[in-house]
C-alpha cells in the first residue's frame, strides 16, 4: 500500500530533487561560461591545422565576457 511505501517515496523524492537542482546549476553554469562553444574550440585547435574560425570563435566568446 501507498502508506507502507510513503517513507521509502519520500526519500527517493528528496533525492531527485537534490539531482534535479544540481543538473539545473551545472547547465545554467555550461550555459552561462559557454562552455559547449569552448569545447569546440578546443577541439578545432587540436584537429584542424587551420586555426582561423578558432580565432574568431575565441575572440567572440572574450568579447562577450568582458561585456558582461
Amino acid at each position: 500500500a501507498f502508506v507502507d511505501n510513503y517513507p521509502q517515496f519520500k526519500k527517493m523524492s528528496g533525492t531527485v530533487s537534490k539531482h534535479v537542482t544540481v543538473v539545473g546549476e551545472l547547465s545554467r553554469l555550461v550555459s552561462e561560461r559557454q562552455l559547449m562553444e569552448v569545447s569546440e574550440v578546443e577541439q578545432e585547435l587540436a584537429c584542424q591545422n587551420d586555426h582561423s574560425s578558432a580565432q574568431q570563435v575565441t575572440l567572440q566568446i572574450v568579447h562577450f565576457h568582458h561585456s558582461l
